[in-house]
């Protein structure tokens, strides 16, 4: 059965970011979204990649939905062109709100903001609060430390390799196509943290007795 994809948060930079490529992306993946009827939500800004996306999926009469806090909006970033913007009181809140409104998360580029999201969205499937894929759209390996780093988490024991596994990593927009429609979450066993309390009590015990 193909998993239904109706809306789309797309995390990526504020900043346009150094290299043409990322831009380029960022404009036909709105062109994709467009054509392929699925919704926008965003950040709700009117800068950097996050304006280039915007413009494309409005440009090609698609459907964008932003979503910001106010101390952003006070600071004339957020996008008056767009279907919806919709305010919120934290960054904590937009968050919260692009998970539930959305039926996947692609990330492109970005800096500190957009790490936030990916382990935001990481963070409940790990508590398996919430099973949505997430695909980092590996433009030009951007995403390659940060996968090495999570796979150093896995090899150090942070990070249960079902985790891991849940994560997609693709280099183009019709691979990140077909990997979002026949997702199907990694199964990940309900007694893992049971696993941990044992494993801490263990090793705590272990220590009183010396």
């Amino acid at each position: 059965m193909q998993y239904v994809v109706k809306s789309l948060s797309v995390f990526c930079g504020s900043c346009m970011g150094f290299d043409d490529h990322y831009r380029k992306v960022a404009e036909n993946l709105g062109v994709m979204l467009a054509q392929k009827d699925i919704k926008l939500i965003y950040g709700g800004s009117n800068i950097g990649l996050m304006r280039i996306l915007a413009d494309s999926v409005l440009d090609n009469d698609g459907q964008v939905v932003g979503i910001m806090p106010g101390i952003l909006i006070d600071r004339n970033v957020s996008y008056n062109r767009i279907s919806q913007l919709i305010k919120c009181d934290t960054m904590s809140e937009r968050k919260n709100m692009m998970i539930e409104m959305s039926d996947a998360f692609v990330a492109l580029p970005g800096g500190f903001g957009t790490m936030d999201e990916i382990t935001e969205v990481l963070t409940h499937h790990q508590l398996n609060s919430m099973s949505k894929p997430l695909v980092l759209l590996n433009i030009d390996h951007f995403y390659d430390n940060f996968m090495a780093h999570i796979d150093l988490c896995v090899e150090k024991g942070f990070v249960r390799t079902e985790h891991r596994d849940n994560i997609i990593v693709v280099d183009n927009l019709e691979t990140m196509f077909e990997r979002l429609y026949s997702y199907h979450p990694v199964y990940v066993e309900n007694k893992w943290v049971d696993k941990i309390i044992e494993n801490t009590n263990y090793i705590i015990n272990q220590k009183k007795e010396k």
